[in-house]
């Protein structure tokens, strides 16, 4: 029994130091907590999370979140991606349909030129296409997509009230056809269910053929209490002889919900040799984070990204790790006199950092000339780095 319970959104998140390198962003929050799409799987029902009621049945509707975002963003000193999302909710969750929160949030992006991105498994957002269209052109804009199988079957079961997934790849096409960036979020595979080679390989044929900008994977962690105990009555509903199977993959209920190692590892590496087969990315590329955020913070980012990115073609990163920790302990310090300076702004302390540059200062923190020299090109010239081919090329050329 759905029961909606209309409240307010207190603040927006804000990275007052360093900015998130996984999704990317800087500022966070969601329209909603708890969610109606009732995924057997999802981590939002454990005990950490602090959602009171049924989780999937007690809603909060923050009706107040778009004038929250538009006081946040009037005061804010400096810019960066805004992530419409959260690990307990969904911004296009069923509801959404009636409180039609999420237009007047887009609304106030654009009137602030703010990049944002939004998380979803809901073909709904397809209802602000023109808006999402319009921020892109302003700012930038991305969407992520939660999907792990083609089959709507099993997408039925595990994820109830989602979107099928014939939707959600009818809404990628349509995004893309529009110019919108769109990496998939392949978490979290399921062990036996949607983890099967051919399964994933099906998958990732299908999202590469559709141009998704990158493909992030992941597994399944079962928290011990509500979220563990949840899922395995599902699997005894799917199919008893799953039970005993799972039951042995997370018997260590580690309070991070991880299975066995040994699966862990088997399931990333066969689930990565797809990827390079297919040549998708697993990381949001420079190109859908370039000039979104300020430029200290996407220099952080890409050095972070870089070290995945070496790493993963066997390149020795030492020199890169060194050279990162430097920037790290600059770019903190920083932040902690600009925190403290009430009067700066973000596009100040990005002067301040090209002036470095100038003055051969920015050459003794990095401490390594053929990546002072590569950087120098990112931030002076404006370059973007093709995470492909791992070559700089001007913006208008640069895919990712």
């Amino acid at each position: 029994m759905l029961r909606i319970k209309e409240t307010e959104l207190k603040s927006i998140k804000k990275a007052t130091v360093l900015p998130d390198t996984y999704f990317v962003s800087k500022f966070g929050f969601s329209p909603y907590k708890g969610c109606q799409h009732g995924c057997a799987y999802c981590d939002g029902r454990a005990e950490r999370y602090y959602v009171e009621g049924v989780f999937d049945e007690d809603i909060e509707a923050r009706v107040n979140a778009p004038q929250t975002l538009d006081t946040a963003l009037s005061k804010s000193r400096e810019f960066g991606i805004v992530g419409v999302s959260s690990g307990v909710s969904d911004a296009y969750q069923p509801i959404e349909g009636k409180y039609k929160i999420m237009p007047d949030v887009i609304d106030v992006l654009i009137k602030h030129r703010a990049p944002a991105y939004v998380m979803t498994k809901s073909a709904l957002a397809l209802r602000d296409l023109d808006r999402w269209k319009a921020l892109n052109q302003a700012a930038g804009a991305t969407l992520y997509v939660s999907l792990t199988t083609q089959d709507d079957k099993t997408g039925k079961i595990f994820e109830p009230r989602a979107s099928l997934a014939s939707q959600r790849l009818k809404m990628i096409e349509a995004f893309k056809t529009a110019g919108i960036g769109v990496v998939v979020l392949s978490m979290p595979f399921m062990p036996k269910i949607t983890d099967k080679p051919d399964m994933v390989e099906k998958l990732f044929k299908t999202l590469s053929d559709l141009g998704v900008d990158a493909v992030m994977p992941g597994g399944m962690t079962l928290r011990p209490g509500c979220q563990k105990d949840h899922f395995f009555k599902t699997i005894e509903a799917y199919d008893a002889s799953l039970l005993p199977f799972y039951k042995k993959l997370y018997h260590e209920n580690k309070m991070s919900g991880s299975p066995m190692k040994a699966y862990m590892v088997e399931q990333a590496k066969m689930v990565d040799g797809i990827g390079k087969k297919y040549n998708m990315l697993n990381l949001l590329p420079h190109s859908l984070y370039r000039g979104r955020l300020q430029i200290y913070d996407e220099i952080w980012v890409l050095l972070d990204h870089m070290l995945k990115l070496y790493s993963r073609r066997g390149v020795d990163i030492s020199p890169l790790k060194e050279s990162r920790a430097a920037y790290k302990n600059w770019l903190e310090k920083s932040k902690k006199n600009f925190n403290k300076n009430r009067k700066t702004t973000g596009h100040e302390l990005d002067a301040s950092f090209q002036f470095m540059i100038q003055t051969g200062e920015f050459d003794a923190i990095i401490k390594n000339d053929k990546l002072a020299h590569f950087l120098k090109e990112v931030i002076l010239e404006r370059k973007c780095l093709n995470y492909e081919s791992l070559q700089l090329e001007n913006v208008d050329r640069a895919k990712g």
